[in-house]
């Protein structure tokens, strides 16, 4: 079942079936992005967000991380709690606008090794199946 629906100021969403959420807009528009308890296994946006600053996926049946989010340069907060992701991309720590991920409750078991070029000042991973954290993950912590 497709469905056309327009969210927030007028944004047109496809809406694919019960899993799939397509969102086409001008890129330059969108800075928020909140599609929390809608049961997805994937989203696209297209083109890709160039000014997205905050996304909410939480709630959702997401597996992985789409491939473009690593792309979006003025991401500062990413909330991806209750959903199944089991691992997150290292790109997505070469973000320098990322602040805050909110990954808890997910499927987590292992976190990329290189955090120490990370910008990211809040990291909630509880709730996760992680045995070990990288050996850098505190560096930049202050005292």
């Amino acid at each position: 079942c497709n469905m056309l629906f327009f969210l927030g100021s007028q944004l047109p969403v496809f809406w694919h079936g019960s899993a799939n959420l397509s969102l086409i807009q001008p890129a330059e528009f969108t800075k928020t992005t909140l599609t929390s308890s809608k049961e997805l296994v994937s989203i696209d946006i297209y083109p890709d967000p160039n000014n997205l600053t905050f996304m909410d996926v939480s709630r959702n049946r997401l597996d992985s991380l789409p491939e473009w989010v690593c792309e979006v340069k003025k991401l500062e907060v990413l909330d991806i709690r209750h959903n199944q992701i089991c691992e997150l991309p290292p790109r997505l720590f070469c973000n320098g606008s990322l602040r805050k991920l909110l990954a808890g409750y997910n499927q987590l078991r292992r976190l990329p090794e290189r955090l120490e070029q990370t910008q990211t000042e809040v990291l909630d991973i509880q709730h996760n199946h992680l045995t070990e954290l990288p050996s850098n993950l505190f560096l930049k912590a202050e005292w």
